[in-house]
């Protein structure tokens, strides 16, 4: 029997994952970075395993990370149709407050909004986000009462 060599590094990704997780929720926010950066930098993990590792780094890091380095992440993250364009889209709209660029993040907000996909607890962070910045979001797409 032939073992799959991806099947070790898809592993190998997981309990990166997993052992950041682990870190990160008994305050070992330093070790979650490392275990994170070290499965978003493996060229051998998977594609998607990886960029779940940036997406996590990045949440984990927030204003903490090199500025440019953040932008890099996050702009591969959020191209059309990845897996994670929604949330890293997301973590773009934080990025912008954070730099009190509020105007932008306002413009952003309301892009992602209009996606389709979009899941009822992002939708709702982003309203909140919204009222935080002292704006009305806009009404959810609801059915009329009849």
């Amino acid at each position: 029997m032939k073992l799959d060599p991806r099947g070790s590094d898809a592993r190998r990704a997981l309990s990166g994952l997993l052992a950041a997780g682990e870190w990160a929720g008994s305050g070992g926010a330093d070790a979650a970075a490392e275990a994170l950066r070290g499965v978003s930098e493996d060229a051998a993990s998977d594609g998607v395993l990886r960029e779940l590792a940036q997406l996590k780094l990045v949440m984990l890091e927030g204003s903490s990370m090199d500025p440019s380095q953040r932008d890099e992440i996050l702009a591969h993250l959020s191209r059309s149709g990845g897996p994670f364009e929604a949330l890293a889209l997301e973590q773009k709209a934080v990025a912008l407050i954070e730099a009190g660029r509020d105007n932008d993040a306002v413009t952003l907000i309301r892009q992602i909004q209009k996606k389709p996909e979009l899941s009822e607890a992002l939708r709702r962070r982003l309203s909140e986000m919204m009222i935080a910045l002292g704006i009305e979001p806009e009404p959810a797409n609801s059915v009329p009462a009849e």
